[in-house]
């Protein structure tokens, strides 16, 4: 908001006669603990900013956390001028998002660009890259049917020790899998 629409904004509520119901306030700290903002509206602090508009001792609540120095928009609760919660917006650091027991986590949105999202915690790591995988596997299958290719096309030779089935292996056997990692497979940005 620049200089010019902070003092408009300031006239109109010296000389209004209702309560502001809605105001632009700046973000001064976040307790994400509490889901809790202190917002400065001009020069005043105004503490326990609630991040969400409910009061609910349940744990499946969503909120926004915003960057700190950032622009909200804030909403008094029944024309209160100390209880009031945060309605919009301007730069969101994280998102909570919890129901059913799910938790996923969106940190540092840009537009369309998701940094992190956990669900339960990320106890079972990052989600599967679908297209590395089947790459992955696609090799192994092509192995293992190369493999029954050569045995197949063996013909057992009295008394040669194996040496015809060892010669027509040797081929596979030379070539190597490279081992899988984690890291491979995994979509580090999406825990689950």
């Amino acid at each position: 908001m620049s200089k010019t629409q902070e003092e408009i904004l300031k006239r109109l509520k010296s000389i209004s006669n209702n309560n502001i119901e809605t105001e632009p306030a700046t973000v001064k700290s976040v307790d994400e603990g509490k889901r809790t903002c202190v917002a400065i509206i001009d020069d005043y602090e105004l503490e326990d900013v609630r991040l969400n508009a409910v009061v609910d001792n349940n744990e499946n609540v969503s909120f926004i956390l915003p960057v700190i120095g950032s622009w909200i928009l804030v909403s008094y609760i029944l024309g209160s001028e100390t209880d009031a919660y945060v309605c919009a917006f301007s730069e969101v650091e994280k998102v909570i998002i919890k129901a059913n027991n799910v938790e996923a986590e969106l940190t540092e949105i840009l537009l369309n660009n998701v940094e992190n999202l956990v669900i339960n915690n990320g106890e079972n790591a990052g989600l599967v890259k679908v297209v590395e995988l089947t790459e992955k596997l696609n090799n192994i299958e092509s192995d293992i049917n190369n493999l029954k290719q050569a045995i197949a096309s063996w013909a057992p030779v009295a008394q040669d020790g194996g040496a015809g089935l060892k010669m027509g292996l040797n081929s596979w056997l030379g070539l190597q899998l490279t081992p899988t990692k984690q890291a491979d497979l995994e979509n580090g940005i999406i825990k689950h």
